[in-house]
């Protein structure tokens, strides 16, 4: 009995073996003729019938003889279904073409959950912009290109901030994490990102997510991230290059124009270039860009030049492997305008000794290996050197501060149960040294590291109509002040959660619903900073600690057409963020006099420090528009957003604690009521935080006609309720002019917004030339991102631009393609 068993079995397993399967294979390309990799080829998930592409956009497939129904299957594309019949034996060539999906709704991020996925399934707020309409505004620096985005607000001085989640921090520490290609962008001492190192000429896309976003990307991530993604070389070579100069005029008031009299004119001149190309599985990336700005405030001019490559191998002996290297470097020089001198001649002149000339150099090397396998298995091993070295005429204001990161990942999408998990391991040490080790540097001798492990899961239910996402990520933190001989450490000791979910009510409708934590360990310099501007002392803070808090959201996004060819959608959200131990600069005796203070505070060692103010809750609303195609015949683009946001202190009235330099609470500090509050400390009665608008409008709107482009910007800022007391406080405006014009100028100006308008007009000389005039601040308005420091007044740019694509060389596929 046993016998016929197993000789049953051994014929069994003969007759699977020489079963006359069929082979199924082929090449899935785009439309313009670009590989499409890791596209999904199925038939049936149960049966292990299905398998992806390799980085040829290749695939291959063992079936048995018969007839089927195969998925093509990528994420922005149209979903492709042929019907297929194989005979024994037989090998059948099936190549696929995929078109795109021309809906802004479906538009591919990554950075909203770590993986590609479809704009609209996300259960986070996100706006992406795309290169086109960046590099059609010249938008030749990172920070220039947000205010492009609704509920983005940036300062003159390149701080970002959310729906209102931060305020102005005088260039240090940063509630939003900048990425450039998926990496940390802030630097090692001051926590602020350098936008300057951001390859604007090979930007791709940049995503924003609005909202906290610690649970996945730790710390930094407390109001939300920022993405820059550049992009790699195709199929043809492609090389293009820009040249832009421009002049800024006269603002309203003449008396401001101090270059007259020096017979000099603001302007500004640069060019950048990009080259791409492809050698069989090597593919590298060249880019570059100088500038040169004389500034319209005084000695604010600045100047620099950068340099980057991209290479990537994908080695055919293992089959999705790919090792890379990016690497990027920067110089820079200039000044730094901290504060005006005063009103009418002196607005745009700074303070004394407050200007101080830089130089910096800055080097990212970006060493990384990604793999994946056919059963849609992905491995990634990042790394990045970081080093934004700073020199400054100012004795005591130069360092060398150095970021090392790492981060290894893992992500999967298991079909059969439509189930997705990202988890991986991050870390990273800052390691801050002066300049001199025989001078003071601006925060001395630091260390600072991190350790992070994350993981979200998400589940598609529902024919995958109900997306739900959960994420946790642990944060350990560690800082050592060498010189201060102070040790801190994180004291959250749990993980940080976010929980989402995403419904598709209708064919282009969807809610969602989104709460997460987040939480931000302060920078080196808000910690240890040591600084003299002016003979005012920014004083360092041993007892300075963590912020955190939550973020939660409602939202609706709707999909809607205008006539046949134009798409677009609204996003409506309903948000509420709470920090606690929220992070402001207070101004108070927390030092000793520096030298060259002024008598009256010299007195009292007067001068700024990073304290923790407490509990603040910033409940708002957003509404977005945008869309593209042509409504009849004409063509037209648009974006636009309105952002109302409340941003209170939930301590308005209770006592404030401070701390010196020593550890030691303050018994006195200047405060308008008198009292030590959050009150006392703002300039105004009404119960709004610091350097916040509550109210932001934001339009970009674009045609064609022919060969001319026109477009036309919007931005709008509602009045700043409330700045830091000190700067309009008798004590410093009564000794000082700079500080008077601060009164004067928030008593002229009070109630008002501020309304910026742009407009531009394209002439495409040849497929491959054109050139472009763009002007900005047209109404030439006289405002201010922040006390004593003046925005541009209406100036003009010029810019050229030049791009052709070489011949592609890849043999034509000789069967029919679907």
């Amino acid at each position: 009995m046993k016998k016929s068993i197993l000789l049953f079995v051994i014929n069994l397993m003969i007759f699977s073996l020489f079963a006359q399967n069929a082979t199924l294979k082929g090449n899935v390309k785009e439309e313009n003729g670009e590989a499409v990799i890791q596209a999904n080829v199925i038939v049936d998930v149960s049966k292990g019938w299905a398998t992806v592409t390799d980085f040829d956009g290749n695939y291959s497939l063992s079936l048995p003889a018969g007839t089927y129904a195969v998925l093509f299957k990528y994420i922005g594309k149209e979903d492709k279904i042929v019907k297929v019949t194989l005979a024994e034996n037989e090998t059948k060539v099936q190549n696929i073409v995929f078109s795109e999906k021309v809906e802004m709704m479906n538009t591919v991020v990554v950075s909203g959950s770590k993986y590609e996925k479809k704009l609209s399934e996300e259960t986070v707020s996100m706006e992406v912009l795309k290169s086109d309409l960046l590099e059609q505004n010249n938008i030749t620096s990172a920070d220039d290109g947000l205010s492009k985005v609704p509920g983005v607000v940036v300062t003159g001085d390149g701080q970002a901030s959310i729906r209102g989640g931060s305020g102005w921090s005088y260039g240090a520490g940063s509630r939003v994490l900048v990425l450039y290609d998926g990496l940390p962008l802030l630097s090692a001492e001051g926590g602020d990102a350098k936008w300057a190192l951001i390859p604007m000429e090979n930007i791709e896309t940049m995503e924003v997510i609005k909202g906290a976003a610690s649970s996945i990307y730790g710390s930094g991530a407390l109001n939300g991230v920022i993405n820059f993604r550049t992009s790699f070389a195709k199929n043809d070579p492609e090389t293009s290059f820009n040249a832009w100069t421009g002049i800024t005029h006269s603002p309203r008031d003449k008396n401001e124009a101090w270059w007259y009299e020096q017979n000099q004119i603001p302007f500004e001149t640069g060019f950048n270039f990009v080259h791409k190309r492809k050698f069989g599985r090597t593919d590298f990336v060249w880019h570059g860009q100088y500038s040169n700005e004389s500034s319209h405030l005084q000695y604010g001019g600045n100047g620099s030049v950068r340099f980057g490559q991209k290479f990537r191998y994908r080695p055919a002996k293992y089959e999705g492997l790919s090792i890379g290297v990016n690497v990027n470097a920067y110089r820079g020089w200039g000044t730094n305008f901290f504060l005006w001198n005063g009103a009418d001649s002196l607005a745009r002149v700074p303070f004394e000794g407050t200007a101080s000339a830089y130089q910096s150099t800055r080097i990212i090397i970006d060493p990384y290996v990604s793999y994946y396998d056919k059963k849609n298995n992905n491995f990634s091993f990042k790394f990045r050197y970081f080093n934004a070295k700073n020199q400054n005429s100012t004795p005591g204001q130069g360092s060398i501060p150095v970021n090392y990161y790492g981060e290894f990942q893992y992500n999967r999408y298991f079909q059969k149960i439509r189930f997705n998990i990202v988890a991986g391991l991050a870390g990273f040490a800052d390691v801050v040294n002066p300049e001199d080790p025989n001078i003071a540097s601006l925060s001395g001798k630091n260390r600072r590291y991190n350790l992070a492990p994350f993981v979200q899961l998400e589940k598609k239910l529902f024919a995958e109509r109900l997306n739900l996402t959960m994420g946790m990520r642990y944060e350990y933190f560690r800082m050592k002040s060498i010189t201060n001989d102070v040790l801190k450490k994180g004291t959250l000791n749990r993980p940080l959660f976010r929980f989402g979910a995403n419904f598709q009510a209708a064919e282009y409708t969807y809610i969602r619903a989104s709460w997460g934590e987040g939480y931000r360990f302060p920078s080196i310099a808000e910690s240890f900073v040591n600084l003299n501007l002016g003979g005012i002392g920014i004083f360092p803070n041993p007892k300075l600690e963590e912020e955190f808090g939550w973020y939660s959201e409602v939202g609706i996004k709707q999909g809607f057409p205008l006539g046949k060819d134009w798409k677009g959608y609204t996003d409506l959200t309903f948000f509420a963020m709470r920090y606690n131990n929220m992070i402001e600069v207070n101004f108070g005796q927390f030092g000793n006099p520096v030298p060259g203070s002024p008598n009256f505070i010299e007195a009292a060692g007067l001068g700024f420090s990073f304290q923790n103010v407490g509990e603040t809750l910033i409940m708002g609303s957003e509404i977005t528009v945008a869309g593209t195609g042509n409504i009849g015949k004409v063509p037209l683009t648009i974006l636009a957003g309105y952002t109302y946001t409340k941003p209170k202190s939930l301590n308005w009235t209770d006592e404030l604690t401070l701390y010196n330099v020593n550890g030691d609470p303050l018994t006195n500090f200047p405060s308008r009521t008198n009292e030590p509050t959050y009150e006392g400390t703002s300039s105004g009665s009404k119960n709004i935080l610091k350097y916040r608008n509550p109210h932001v409008f934001t339009l970009d709107m674009q045609s064609n006609y022919k060969r001319m482009l026109f477009g036309i910007s919007i931005q709008y800022r509602s009045w700043m309720e409330n700045v830091d007391y000190a700067f309009v406080s008798p004590l410093f405006a009564g000794q000082y002019e700079a500080f008077q014009a601060l009164v004067d100028y928030r008593a002229k100006y009070e109630g008002r917004g501020t309304t910026l308008l742009g407009a531009r007009m394209i002439f495409n000389i040849t497929e491959k030339a054109s050139l472009g005039l763009i002007g900005q601040n047209l109404l030439n308005l006289t405002y201010a991102d922040r006390p004593g420091y003046l925005g541009q007044p209406i100036n003009f740019t010029a810019r050229f631009s030049y791009s052709f694509t070489g011949k592609n060389r890849v043999k034509k596929e000789k069967e029919t393609v679907e």
